[in-house]
């Protein structure tokens, strides 16, 4: 029941933002509107995914950089 966890990664990944998805596949970005779009047009994800080797418990952490 209760596990002292010793977390191992099974896997990092960091996302590429819309503008550099849309620069890789056209040749213009689109420039935003406000700051909320530019806001999500330049967001990144940095996604971390563990598990325990004791239990097996997994967990996955995501941040937005």
């Amino acid at each position: 029941m209760f596990c002292k966890h010793k977390w191992k990664v099974l896997s990092e990944v960091t996302t590429e933002s819309m503008a550099q998805h849309i620069l890789n596949t056209t040749a213009d970005v689109p420039q935003p509107r406000n700051s909320m779009q530019a806001g999500q047009l330049y967001n990144r994800k940095h996604i971390l995914v563990v598990t325990c080797e004791n239990c097996g418990k997994l967990k996955r952490y995501v941040e937005t950089i």
